[in-house]
């Protein structure tokens, strides 16, 4: 029976699919001229890992996407990016995810206005107003928030699309140093926004990740059965399942940044970019609204993009913060957290190479029995990609993913040594 049911979801979820493809082809034959812009990708693979357990989106303790006795072919992912130009400066956009397998859903990930004015003067500013991504992502700059370097995020990138979205207002103000005849670009952002009270969940209660997955504004995932979580454990009011974006308590939180682009221009941007984020949700620890507790999450962030040449970038991102849920040292999650990786990537023709090595770590900090949230952790990645004809992309992707996380032993099934995860995926992309 449980097999039957299996393959009845992965029925519907293939139809669902389906569906989303139909509307993605039809509407890109439909709408090809201005004012309306819509762009889609699907996305096929073929994958095979060993030694993973269960992923995390089955119940499992793997940060990972899949589970080792996944079907090796899946539609990994489907989607539409719409963008409509109301005026010259202001423009609606959205994009829609859909997903098969284990969480088979289809969602809003963004959707958002966009406005620039016409700059009066050196400074130039833009706007956003809605739900969108936090400008923090050095890999994540494709259609649909895909990375052009790997089929994988790094860690860093992946926690922000599960469990970070602005839902709110941004602004952000440029001013470029051609005013002056220099080789420099100097930028400020910020932000107020709410509903992401819950951000942190996930790296407590289950660790870092390195997948493509990103949440939606309905998102909401299993968590792993821990002895803490749910009916009988000490933190009984939470649901079995964690929704991404809520609001718990009405207070807005807010993160500012700055960048400074240095060097002579090349064809995608100047030679060094160098950034620095702060982010801070505000969330009162001891609310509680819906099954979801909130939880204070602080970090920061510096990160630097370098083109070598026009052809070789290297890349990197540091983030470093605190999460807590609950109060008192034996009733609450404290945790420390930080991440890192650096990223080379070299273009010659179509063809892309790149090579990204991972660091993480979570440092449990309260004395709550039966929920320890250490973690520490390394992966390397290494990806091809080809592009040929128009919208046709193959990539290959080899991860080793390793991961020493002792609470994993409350999860049923699952022992407290450490993963040690070889992944292959193949992946055959169509861009409409």
């Amino acid at each position: 029976m449980a097999i039957n049911n299996r393959l009845c979801d992965n029925l519907v979820s293939q139809i669902r699919l389906g569906c989303l493809l139909a509307l993605l082809n039809l509407s890109a034959q439909a709408n090809t001229s201005s004012p309306l812009h819509i762009r889609g990708m699907l996305d096929v693979q073929l994958q095979t890992q060993n030694d993973g357990s269960q992923s995390w989106l089955n119940d499992g303790a793997s940060g990972l996407r899949f589970s080792d006795n996944d079907s090796a072919l899946q539609l990994a992912q489907a989607g539409l990016d719409i963008s409509y130009r109301l005026t010259p400066t202001l423009r609606a956009k959205s994009t829609l995810l859909a997903y098969t397998g284990d969480e088979t859903e289809i969602t809003a990930t963004e959707a958002f206005l966009h406005y620039r004015p016409v700059p009066t003067g050196p400074w130039r500013q833009e706007w956003r107003v809605g739900m969108f991504h936090l400008p923090m992502s050095l890999e994540n700059r494709g259609p649909l928030w895909s990375s052009p370097y790997s089929l994988n995020s790094s860690t860093i990138n992946t926690w922000l699309g599960e469990e970070m979205r602005t839902i709110g207002a941004e602004g952000r103000w440029t001013l470029p140093g051609k005013f002056w005849d220099k080789n420099w670009d100097l930028a400020f952002i910020g932000s107020l926004y709410g509903y992401n009270d819950t951000a942190g969940t996930m790296l407590a209660w289950r660790g870092w990740a390195q997948h493509d997955r990103i949440a939606g504004v309905r998102s909401s995932y299993s968590i792993a059965p821990l002895p803490q979580v749910g009916p009988g454990g000490l933190f009984d009011s939470q649901k079995q399942r964690y929704e991404p974006f809520v609001e718990t308590d009405h207070k807005p939180g807010y993160y500012f940044g700055s960048e400074l682009a240095l060097g002579e221009r090349l064809a995608r941007g100047r030679k060094l970019k160098l950034s620095y984020f702060y982010y801070n949700n505000r969330a009162k620890s001891t609310a509680v609204k819906g099954g979801q507790y909130g939880w204070r999450t602080r970090f920061q962030q510096l990160s630097a993009h370098w083109r070598v040449t026009n052809s070789v970038e290297i890349l990197g991102q540091v983030l470093s913060g605190d999460t807590l849920m609950g109060a008192g040292p034996t009733t609450s999650i404290d945790a420390d957290f930080w991440a890192a990786y650096a990223l080379i990537s070299k273009r010659w023709g179509p063809h892309r190479a790149t090579l990204r090595w991972d660091r993480f770590e979570v440092e449990d900090l309260d004395q709550t029995p039966h929920d320890t949230n250490d973690e520490h952790g390394r992966s390397l990645m290494l990806g091809y990609s080809y592009n040929w004809g128009k919208g046709w992309k193959a990539s290959l992707n080899l991860t080793r993913w390793q991961s020493e996380r002792p609470g994993r032993h409350y999860i049923p099934g699952h022992p407290s040594r450490p993963l040690n995860t070889q992944q292959l995926q193949l992946s055959l992309r169509r861009y409409f």
